[in-house]
């Protein structure tokens, strides 16, 4: 008698554990590998996404019409994967094609403001980090990493992903892949999720597949809906926890900074590859192999060199050393600046004027270069011209002047006395009997 009551508690205390209450169930996606890789071209054809995931059932997160409780237009979406990519697709009905809306054609642009979908992917459900991709309807694209809440986004423009919208009489839809690598996978097989449409004309309507309950807005990770089914080891082989690559570098000499983990029971041999490119073309690269024994983490560091200023778009790969088989790509942007100068906008004539210069160069090419500052007066007349070592030392205490308006030519030169780079800012220099002013300082180059 005592053990059937034994038995019996235990059946009580496990059958919760088992159990997904109806919410649960309506908000998760049972994801499956894909037979063959879908044709990405903007038409979801029935026969090609048979092996996707097939979600239908999207919400009413909030309308500017009173009293509707379900969306006025049908949504579908597809979400499929195979070894190397996620394969999501989405197919939007719209009574009237006329009022489809897609007026933003500049990448990352406000496509909130378009007909457009959105997918939420928490990659690491451990962490509140979540990668948000938007597509409009004419295929126009944005991307971003978001740390936490919508209040830290990181731009990301990734171009390694890829979308085709199309539209007819009766729907618009759309077709997308995102490659494994330019995620950052860690140990979990199930990821968090939300796939959401914003539905502009008639009147704006906002269409949630994981219903959030939030008035906030729809950036809440706790409240995704669960991916399940995922089974890709190979990116889940070497995981990467930190990366430090700084947005702003410098000319000469940087680093890119990454902490990774061995994941299985077998030591690997890895290849680490950094590639740069600027609009004129140039380009710049460095890679390094090592290797990281089994089940452990491993911080890298790779030199690279930036030989002339500019933005840059920049591609950071981590592959196997053996077969080329990447685990993780990111991609990003990064400028670089050759100095920035800080000087006030005004002072007193009985004021010492203080300049702050901060060079973004790394020391052993600063070292070729001198900074010559002009200032000119009234009809720029030129009052005195200083030439200085360029060095770390960052203040620069320049000579008084009397009241008036005047310009200051930063540049900084080289061994040839040929100007690399140049900027001018102004001062006004007041007479000290007049009551103090709120004087700001002028930042940037």
């Amino acid at each position: 008698m005592t053990n059937r009551y034994i038995i019996l508690i235990g059946i009580v205390f496990t059958i919760p554990f088992f159990i997904c209450t109806a919410e649960e169930k309506s908000t998760v996606i049972n994801v499956r590998k894909m037979k063959k890789a879908p044709i990405i071209d903007g038409i979801t054809g029935q026969e090609e996404w048979k092996d996707a995931a097939h979600i239908s059932k999207f919400t009413l997160f909030s309308s500017q019409k009173a009293n509707i409780s379900i969306p006025t237009e049908q949504t579908e979406a597809w979400f499929g994967y195979d070894d190397d990519n996620l394969y999501i697709a989405f197919k939007c009905d719209e009574s009237k094609s006329a009022s489809i809306m897609a007026k933003e054609k500049n990448r990352d642009g406000k496509l909130d403001h378009d007909d457009s979908v959105e997918i939420y992917l928490n990659t690491a459900p451990d962490e509140l980090n979540y990668y948000h991709f938007m597509v409009n309807s004419s295929g126009i694209r944005y991307d971003a990493f978001v740390k936490g809440n919508c209040a830290n986004i990181v731009p990301w423009s990734n171009d390694d992903w890829r979308v085709v919208s199309s539209r007819n009489r009766t729907n618009w839809t759309t077709e997308i892949i995102i490659p494994f690598r330019i995620l950052r996978i860690g140990s979990a097989k199930n990821w968090r999720i939300n796939l959401m449409r914003n539905n502009i004309l008639p009147q704006r309507e906002y269409y949630s597949w994981a219903p959030i309950k939030s008035i906030s807005g729809w950036h809440q990770p706790k409240q995704f809906g669960y991916l399940y089914g995922l089974d890709i080891p190979e990116y889940n082989a070497i995981t990467v926890s930190k990366l430090k690559l700084l947005k702003e570098s410098n000319l000469g000499s940087n680093f890119v900074s990454i902490t990774l983990k061995n994941t299985t029971q077998t030591r690997k041999r890895i290849k680490i590859e950094l590639k740069l490119r600027n609009k004129n073309g140039k380009s710049e690269s460095n890679k390094k192999e090592f290797a990281i024994s089994a089940k452990t983490e491993k911080n890298i560091e790779l030199p690279f060199y930036i030989s002339e200023p500019g933005n840059y778009y920049y591609n950071l790969t981590l592959m196997s050393a053996n077969n080329n088989k990447v685990f993780y790509s990111f991609s990003g942007n990064l400028s670089v600046q050759l100095f920035t100068i800080e000087l006030p906008v005004a002072v007193y004539d009985k004021e010492a004027i203080v300049s702050t210069v901060r060079y973004c160069i790394s020391p052993d090419v600063l070292k070729n270069y001198q900074l010559k500052i002009d200032i000119l007066g009234e009809l720029q007349k030129n009052i005195s011209s200083t030439l200085l070592s360029a060095n770390s030392k960052n203040k620069i205490i320049l000579p008084k002047l009397k009241p008036g308006y005047y310009s200051f030519r930063f540049q900084l030169i080289d061994k040839n006395r040929n100007t690399i780079a140049s900027s001018v800012k102004f001062l006004w220099v007041i007479k000290h009997f007049l009551q103090p002013l709120a004087l700001k300082s002028q930042g940037g180059n």
